[in-house]
């Protein structure tokens, strides 16, 4: 069974969760359990975040595969940033590519296509 990013990111949110109620629980019952339970449901919640982790990356392995066709488009982008960087004289446009070239990678990160051609489409903007 493959599993969409959607699914992946659904997972990770749920085990991620699970491992948080499971530390509230072992931080409101502390007096009440012993030394080796605690480390017992310690080593459950490391493992639940372990889990959920895995799963988010996951979901980011399937998303990038999923993005395949925009990335000859961040290729181009991200070169046309660091060709016009170094012709730059005002430090404020600098500036500007550079919190462009930020707002891609987060677009790229989220894993959405969309997101990542209007990241691209706003970077290629600023010279125009």
């Amino acid at each position: 069974m493959e599993l969409t990013a959607d699914q992946a990111r659904k997972l990770a949110r749920s085990y991620f969760d699970l491992a948080q109620v499971l530390g509230e629980y072992r931080f409101d019952k502390f007096d009440i359990l012993t030394s080796a339970k605690r480390t017992k449901i310690e080593g459950f919640e490391r493992s639940l975040l372990d889990a959920s982790t895995s799963f988010t990356s996951l979901a980011m392995s399937i998303s990038l595969a999923d993005l395949e066709p925009v990335l000859a488009r961040i290729d181009e982008v991200t070169t046309t940033l660091k060709d016009n960087i170094n012709q730059l004289q005002k430090v404020d446009r600098v500036l500007k590519i550079a919190g462009s070239a930020v707002q891609l990678a987060g677009a790229i990160l989220t894993g959405n296509p969309e997101a990542i051609f209007k990241a691209a489409d706003e970077s290629v903007s600023i010279f125009a």
